[in-house]
């Protein structure tokens, strides 16, 4: 209080409000770990079937207990660490971790902690693009050039898209991802390819039509309502109803860096299993889009959380508990956290400029129509309207001889 005096600063007012209509109070906390890990950029967060928290980073794989970070390398055949270390995907089956790379599909078996070569030589100097165990415990392995089917023991099932696949109908095309409906299907985005859903029962591909010029889907979910999302790499982000594949519904989201125009690169979505919201990662920074009680899908204001931000995300993850992980480049990882209210800062100006003192604030009340009454030391009663900025004193009217208060209440 001193310092703050003998500089003649004006003191904040720091204030929990609430914020109005649908939005939540969000804020973003770090998870305090950046020191140990081995890079600040993390590609994917995977939660194990113990659940411990596993980030893919661009040289090598971590695991987070919650205290701290084990970083495993990737190893070659000889037992010395591979040169290339960017971890690009993980999953896991009956207990064994398994690491997609630039360079190849690893295994990490918990007991070593050591991450070896998948047995399949065909995948050696593979880029992994995507791994997804089904409800069958097969393993789907996407590649830069297409994709691969083994057992839960490893064993080698099949390939699809390749130059012997002639029965499937799927293209010969690099895989951006997987994911699995709830009857079994396995849709597959092809880079440039299309939409593509593989019948569980027959195994025959259905190609969804294409979406926008490139027609490069990059990844999808199916959120609780039944409506698919699809985010492409160049053409937008779309929903669509399966029952009418043909009627997709551009989701318009504008451009958050040119501050015009919209944005048509989406990586990343997924849907909040705590606040119904349907997260988006775009190159221009993170989007939030919540159903209306009309069913209408509106856009949420995300500014006052994100505008503080560089706006720049590689990866965003719910664990089991509900956290979310959100993976920001050179800086490692973070939460986004509904815990924290919302922290807004009034200065109170007007009281220095009128009465050459500076504000103290020895109580405070906010009555129903949110206006803050509070007693200023030395001037008496006064109300703040934090939507104005307006401070109105009662000094001088009908509590002109009460120069202290010590409580306000409505």
């Amino acid at each position: 209080m001193k310092d703050v005096l003998a500089n003649n600063l004006i003191l904040f007012l720091l204030l929990l409000c609430s914020v109005p209509g649908n939005a939540q109070r969000l804020s973003l906390s770090s998870v305090g770990i950046e020191q140990e890990l081995p890079s600040l950029t993390i590609n994917k967060t995977y939660q194990d079937q113990e659940g411990y928290i596993w980030l893919a980073t661009t040289e090598g794989i971590c695991r987070y207990d919650g205290y701290g970070i084990r970083t495993i390398r990737l190893t070659a055949p000889s037992g010395d660490a591979t040169l290339v270390q960017n971890i690009t995907t993980i999953s896991e089956v009956n207990g064994h971790l398994l690491v997609g790379a630039d360079a190849g599909l690893y295994i990490i078996f918990k007991d070593t902690y050591k991450a070896i070569p998948f047995p399949d030589q065909r995948l050696a100097h593979e880029k992994i693009t995507d791994i997804l165990v089904d409800k069958r415990r097969r393993i789907w392995v996407g590649t830069a050039q297409g994709m691969h089917v083994y057992g839960s023991d490893f064993r080698y099932l099949t390939s699809y898209g390749s130059e012997t696949d002639r029965n499937s109908g799927l293209p010969h095309a690099g895989v951006n991802s997987f994911f699995e409906d709830l009857d079994g299907s396995i849709w597959i985005c092809f880079w440039e390819a299309g939409l593509y859903k593989l019948n569980p029962t027959n195994e025959r591909a259905v190609a969804y039509p294409p979406l926008g010029n490139r027609n490069n889907p990059y990844r999808m979910m199916r959120d609780r309502r039944g409506h698919y999302w699809v985010c492409t790499w160049g053409d937008g982000l779309f929903m669509f109803d399966d029952h009418r594949p043909s009627a997709y519904t551009t989701i318009s989201v504008k451009n958050k860096r040119r501050k015009t125009g919209d944005e048509y690169l989406f990586y990343d979505i997924i849907e909040d299993a705590q606040l119904g919201y349907i997260w988006v990662l775009s190159f221009s920074g993170i989007s939030a889009f919540h159903y209306s009680d009309a069913h209408t899908v509106n856009e949420i204001d995300l500014s006052p959380t994100f505008d503080r931000t560089a706006n720049i995300f590689a990866h965003l993850f719910q664990g089991r508990d509900g956290t979310r992980w959100l993976s920001i480049p050179g800086e490692g990882i973070t939460h986004i956290r509904t815990d924290r209210p919302e922290t807004h800062q009034y200065t109170l100006h007007s009281i220095k400029e009128d009465y050459s003192i500076t504000p103290n604030l020895t109580t405070l009340f906010r009555d129903s129509d949110g206006e803050f009454w509070f007693n200023q030391e030395r001037i008496g009663l006064m109300a703040f309207n934090p939507v104005s900025g307006d401070i109105r004193s009662f000094s001088n009217t009908d509590f002109k001889d009460v120069l202290s208060l010590r409580a306000v209440n409505g």
